[in-house]
């Protein structure tokens, strides 16, 4: 049966979801799998004899389900798979509650917690997944995102992150109260070209793989999910073998965080470079961070290059985990040194007394990506090498 024709435009979609098409033929959209995007168009088309019936419900109780025929402009699905796939989607809520759901008295435990931390309440009808339900899987995604209009990672009331974005997608997407849990937190402003998180969610029969087509559907184009795979149960995403950080330096004119200094511009690379391997090795950096709070400031720095490439500098920064704004204040801190402000003997000065006010400015959050999240294998010079730097994350329409 040949697809429904349609105009690509959101505005033809009553509210209640039935789709009028030429002929009189009337068909459903499922509420939780249309897009709010002009760019993009979701139908579904009733087929006869074609269903999806949900293995925990008795074959009195299964319900027919129309597939749903999911039209994407920008080529968000690759395959006629995923496209299929999505209409797994609708029964994934209903297998999370009859056989992922937590007990009320654990729902309880968890609410007594969240009053105890001074969070609030969880609120509306989703169900919360028991992670230790076999039918429960851990999920390993990786996403990609312009950070230039995003609040940073964590989820804020009242303002936009990436957390909050994806969140929302899957929530919407599979019927379940989903929680996203990166390698690590964003601040306003940065960039990610492989961001690693995790999630836990009931899947049924849907191929984890397609999972990233049909949200991409529903994210904003500037954020992307790369891909999604089931990951070990014993998977934590937290736990990193080293990341890495790429900060790029318009080379036209000086920064405005190096104003106060009043350098001399363009920076001398060479000086850079001998400040840097200053930083190399595990070292105290509580000079080079904004803020304390982390148990230990103590830092493994594996590579620290100056590179120099079109329209400016790149500082490569690859270690085992970066303190707050450090990333950002050792490229303020290479700078003056590079502009004469300071010399390159003065960083061990700052390693030294982990004195915040001898280091160099904070530098603009834009100019920084978060490139490489290694959770399998030990940082070394092979391996770093044959991981190229990726151009930096285009400024506007699609981050693909």
């Amino acid at each position: 049966q040949a697809p429904c024709r349609h105009p690509r435009d959101v505005s033809m979609f009553p509210p209640t979801g039935s789709l009028a098409f030429d002929g009189g033929a009337m068909a459903e959209v499922p509420a939780q799998l249309r897009t709010s995007s002009a760019q993009h168009c979701v139908a579904s088309e009733l087929c006869p004899g074609n269903t999806h019936r949900s293995r925990s419900r008795s074959r009195s109780q299964r319900p027919r389900v129309p597939p749903v025929l999911v039209e994407v402009c920008a080529g968000d699905l690759p395959s006629a798979a995923a496209c299929s796939s999505a209409t797994l989607l609708e029964s994934c809520g209903a297998a999370a509650r009859e056989a992922g759901q937590l007990s009320d008295a654990k729902v309880a435990k968890l609410a007594l917690r969240r009053a105890r931390q001074g969070k609030e309440p969880l609120e509306g009808v989703l169900p919360i997944v028991a992670k230790r339900s076999p039918l429960c899987r851990r999920l390993r995604m990786l996403v990609r995102f312009r950070g230039t209009d995003f609040h940073g990672w964590m989820r804020q009331p009242g303002l936009r992150t990436v957390q909050g974005e994806l969140e929302d997608t899957l929530r919407r997407l599979l019927g379940q109260l989903v929680r996203v849990v990166p390698a690590g937190r964003t601040d306003a402003g940065v960039h990610a070209m492989a961001q690693v998180c995790q999630f836990e969610a009931l899947l049924g029969d849907l191929p984890a793989a397609d999972l990233a087509a049909i949200a991409n559907v529903e994210l904003p184009e500037d954020l992307r999910v790369l891909s999604v795979a089931v990951a070990d149960a014993d998977f934590n995403v937290m736990v990193t073998k080293w990341k890495r950080y790429v900060y790029r330096v318009p080379g036209a004119s000086p920064p405005s965080s190096l104003a106060k200094s009043e350098p001399k511009w363009p920076p001398d690379v060479a000086k850079m470079r001998a400040a840097a391997a200053r930083l190399l090795g595990e070292h105290d950096f509580a000079g080079f961070q904004s803020k304390g709070g982390r148990q230990t400031t103590v830092r493994t720095v594996h590579r620290c290059s100056v590179l120099e490439a079109a329209g400016g500098l790149e500082v490569v920064m690859e270690g085992n985990g970066f303190l707050m704004h450090m990333c950002r204040i050792l490229v303020g801190t290479l700078l003056e040194v590079g502009c004469g402000v300071r010399s390159a003997e003065h960083v061990e000065s700052i390693l030294a007394s982990g004195d915040r006010q001898l280091a160099g400015p904070t530098m603009s959050a834009d100019g920084l990506c978060l490139e490489h999240v290694e959770h399998e294998q030990e940082w070394s010079a092979e391996l770093s090498e044959a991981i190229q730097v990726s151009g930096p994350v285009p400024k506007s329409g699609p981050v693909v």
